[in-house]
C-alpha cells in the first residue's frame, strides 16, 4: 500500500471497483477500463499500482484473507472459549456464513479461483493457519486430555469440512444455502461431541 493518505484511499477504490468487477464478469471479462470508470480513476493510475489484473486479483485475494483472519481473530478469543463450546461453533459458522453472503471481496476471488494458482495456495496455507489455532482452542475445549498431533487432526477435519461446505452454500439459493449451513453445524457438533462433553 502506498504511504499518502490520497493514494491508499484511491487504491482502496481501485480494489473495490475491481472485486465488483471480477465477482459480476470474472476476471477475464473485466476490464482495466470498467474497473478505472467504477473507481473514478485513470487507467493510468491503476498501472501505477497494479501491473496488471492478476496483480489486482492477487491483492483483492489478500484482502480477503485478511478479512477471514480477522473474523476468526474476533471469535476465538478467550471471552469466547470459556462460553459453551456448541454456542462458539453455531457463532463462528454463521459469521463466516454471513461474510461470504455480503463480501464481494469472497466472490470475487473464490469465483475467479482458477485464475490464481497464488491465491489457491495461499488459501489452502490460511486454512492450515486457522487450524493451528482451532487446535490450541481444542486443547482448552476438551475433556480429555488429547495427544497434540490428534487435536491438529480434529482441528484441520473441522476447518477442511467448513471451508468446504461453506464454498458449497454460497452457489446455492438461499434457503438451500441456510440448510447447508445448518447440516455443517449438526457435523461439526457430532463429531467434536466425544472429545467435548
Amino acid at each position: 500500500m502506498p504511504a499518502q493518505d490520497r493514494s491508499r484511499e484511491r487504491v482502496a477504490r481501485i480494489l473495490d471497483a475491481a472485486a465488483s468487477e471480477f465477482a459480476e464478469h470474472g476476471v477475464e471479462a473485466a476490464t482495466i477500463e470498467a474497473i478505472a470508470e467504477r473507481a473514478r480513476t485513470s487507467v493510468g493510475s491503476i498501472y501505477q499500482f497494479f501491473p496488471n489484473k492478476r496483480a489486482l486479483y492477487e491483492a483483492i485475494g489478500d484482502q480477503y484473507l485478511e478479512e477471514v483472519r480477522t473474523l476468526f481473530a474476533a471469535l476465538v478469543t478467550e471471552d469466547a472459549v470459556k462460553a459453551p463450546w456448541r454456542d462458539v461453533v453455531r457463532a463462528t459458522i454463521d459469521a463466516f456464513a454471513s461474510l461470504h453472503r455480503t463480501s464481494v471481496t469472497f466472490r470475487a476471488v473464490w469465483s475467479n479461483v482458477v485464475y490464481s494458482r497464488r491465491f489457491f495456495d495461499a488459501g489452502q496455507a490460511l486454512n492450515r493457519e486457522l487450524a493451528e489455532r482451532a487446535e490450541t482452542v481444542f486443547a482448552r475445549l476438551a475433556k480429555r486430555k488429547l495427544p497434540p498431533a490428534h487435536r491438529k487432526l480434529m482441528a484441520t477435519v473441522v476447518i477442511e469440512t467448513l471451508s468446504a461446505l461453506l464454498l458449497l452454500s454460497q452457489d446455492r439459493p438461499r434457503a438451500q444455502s441456510d440448510a447447508l449451513v445448518g447440516e455443517a453445524k449438526i457435523i461439526v457438533e457430532r463429531y467434536l461431541e466425544p472429545y467435548f462433553d
